[in-house]
């Protein structure tokens, strides 16, 4: 396939067919995956839900990293030697 030969109209239209076929195998890897995750769920006795949800207060959300570099930046110090600043 050549694409330089191709006009705009042409490009347009096969970059819509390969979105949409990215979009379709997408879907279809999701649903694989999902169906490879219930099925070792069942074979331990537990549902998806089980597997999936944490109890509350097991699973913690932490901040990112950036953030934690900014704060500790803003932090002024509040003591140093006198001979070594």
């Amino acid at each position: 396939m050549n694409l330089k030969s191709m006009s705009a109209a042409e490009l347009n239209k096969l970059k819509a067919a390969v979105e949409k076929e990215i979009d379709t195998r997408k879907k279809t890897q999701r649903n694989k995956a999902l169906g490879e995750i219930k099925s070792i769920a069942a074979k331990y006795g537990l549902k998806l839900s089980e597997v999936v949800s944490a109890p509350a207060g097991q699973m913690k959300a932490r901040k990112p990293k950036a953030i934690k570099q900014a704060k500790s930046a803003e932090k002024k110090i509040t003591y140093r030697h006198p001979e070594n600043p």
